[in-house]
């Protein structure tokens, strides 16, 4: 429906259209406040979206210790809230575990677990989640892994096994 700036402040609406293509040729609604076409502002608020997302892992990268500590803050000053959150982080792997399980290896994924040595942690070979692929949680995709090398090797999936299923895929940076 057509209607003037003028019109639309009169019946006291957020909104009005005029019909007319605005400066990038959008036939949008415009805001009565600002004069803004509609959708002028969504591609301005998704692209600024984008340079706040990338500007704010660039920060995390570059500044990650100080990233940890501010982490540590926050969990001592709100340990309810902390709480809640790896109960959700927890119960969400846990979910994704029984999704990647194949039926019948739950006494050997059990055996594998029983029988971890001392200061190891059992870790998934192929990630049960990661950008290209997503692992089973089945006893031959599990190892025993130092906690250390556990962290450091997050849910990267093996060197070269990109290259083995997808020949024609390139490796994302990590």
């Amino acid at each position: 429906m057509i209607i003037t700036r003028a019109e639309a402040q009169a019946q006291n609406l957020k909104e009005y259209n005029t019909g007319k293509p605005c400066t990038a040729g959008h036939f949008s609604r415009r805001r009565v406040s600002s004069r803004t076409c509609v959708e002028c502002e969504k591609i301005s608020k998704s692209q600024r979206k984008d340079k706040t997302l990338a500007e704010h892992r660039r920060w995390v990268s570059q500044n990650r210790q100080r990233r940890l500590d501010i982490n540590k803050r926050w969990v001592k000053s709100h340990p309810e809230a902390a709480a809640l959150n790896y109960r959700v982080k927890a119960a969400r792997r846990r979910a994704k575990k029984i999704n990647a399980t194949l039926p019948g290896y739950e006494d050997k994924l059990r055996e594998v677990y029983n029988n971890r040595p001392e200061n190891m942690e059992v870790d998934h070979e192929f990630p049960l989640v990661s950008k290209i692929s997503c692992g089973l949680h089945v006893p031959w995709n599990l190892q025993y892994l130092t906690p250390t090398a556990n962290k450091e090797k997050s849910n990267k999936i093996p060197e070269g096994a990109s290259a083995l299923a997808f020949p024609d895929m390139k490796r994302p940076a990590s």
